[in-house]
C-alpha cells in the first residue's frame, strides 16, 4: 500500500522592495556617514531636520508614488514643518543633483551636488537663516542636455498628469537650445508646461527665443498666454549684458 505525502509548501518569496533592496551608492552612503558624524540634524532656523540613512529609506518608501521620486530616483534627505523636501536624485541625467520638492508647486533643481547642499546647511544654521537663503545665484543646468531632451520627449509622449508634473519641474534645467522641443512644449495643451517654458525665457531671454516666446503668448489658456507675453517682452527688450547667470537659470524670488 502506497502512502502519498504532500510536499510542504515552500515559503512565498519575499516581495521585492525597490526602495529597501536597492544598494545605496557610495556618494549617498558617505553623505549619511558625514551628517551622522557631525550630528547635522537640525539644518536651519525652520527646524529643517536632516535624516539619517534609515529614516531616509523609510520616508522615501512612504513617498515612493510621487512622480518626481518615481521618475527621477529621488531619495528624501530631510523633513520640515513646511512639508517641503530636499531629494537626492539617482536617475540620469540628474544623478547626484539635489531637488527641492515643494508642496506649493515651486519645485526645482536646487543644488548641483550633495557637497553644495551641505555647504548651504553649514551657512544657514549659524546665520539663523534657511537653506533656501543660501541657494546658488543660478539654478544648476543639466550636464547632459541631449539625454534631458530625450527624457522630456518621452514624458510628453505619455501624455498624463504625473509625467507632465515632472516635465514642468525639469524645464528649468534646460539650456533652452533645443528649438524643436521648446516649440512642442510652447504649444502643449497643458498650460503649466507652456507657462514654464515662458517663465524660463523671461529669466534667460535671447533673440533666438523670440518665436518660442510668441508661441507661448498665443496659448489658449490665459495664464500661460500672460507668461508668454512677459517672455516676449523680455526678448524684445533684450540688451547686451554681462549677466553672471547667462549660463544658468537665475533665481527669481
Amino acid at each position: 500500500m502506497f502512502q502519498f505525502f504532500k510536499r510542504p509548501l515552500a515559503p512565498a518569496p519575499a516581495q521585492h522592495d525597490p526602495v529597501e533592496d536597492e544598494p545605496m551608492d557610495a556618494e549617498l552612503a558617505a553623505y549619511f556617514a558625514r551628517i551622522t558624524q557631525r550630528r547635522l540634524f537640525h539644518a536651519d532656523a525652520l527646524e529643517q531636520t536632516l535624516l539619517d540613512a534609515h529614516q531616509s529609506a523609510a520616508e522615501t518608501k512612504l513617498m515612493r508614488l510621487h512622480p518626481i521620486i518615481r521618475q527621477l530616483g529621488g531619495v528624501v534627505l530631510d523633513q520640515s514643518e513646511s512639508s517641503n523636501y530636499y531629494l537626492y536624485l539617482k536617475q540620469a541625467p540628474f544623478r547626484g543633483n539635489i531637488f527641492y520638492l515643494s508642496h506649493d508647486g515651486d519645485s526645482c533643481l536646487a543644488f548641483a551636488s550633495l557637497d553644495a547642499f551641505l555647504a548651504a546647511v553649514d551657512s544657514a544654521k549659524p546665520a539663523g537663516g534657511t537653506i533656501e537663503d543660501f541657494y546658488p545665484p543660478c539654478a544648476p543646468l543639466c550636464q547632459d542636455q541631449a539625454l534631458l531632451s530625450r527624457m522630456i520627449g518621452h514624458l510628453l509622449d505619455h501624455d498624463n498628469d504625473d509625467d507632465a508634473t515632472v516635465v514642468v519641474c525639469i524645464i528649468p534645467a534646460m539650456d533652452l537650445l533645443d528649438d524643436a522641443l521648446l516649440e512642442r512644449m510652447a504649444i502643449h495643451m497643458d498650460m503649466f508646461i507652456s507657462q514654464q517654458v515662458a517663465l524660463e525665457i523671461e529669466k534667460r531671454p535671447t533673440a533666438a527665443l523670440h518665436r518660442i516666446a510668441a508661441l507661448c503668448s498665443w496659448h489658449v489658456h490665459p495664464q500661460a498666454a500672460r507668461a508668454g507675453e512677459r517672455a516676449l517682452a523680455a526678448v524684445v527688450a533684450l540688451k547686451e549684458s554681462n549677466d553672471p547667470c547667462s549660463s544658468g537659470s537665475p533665481r527669481i524670488r
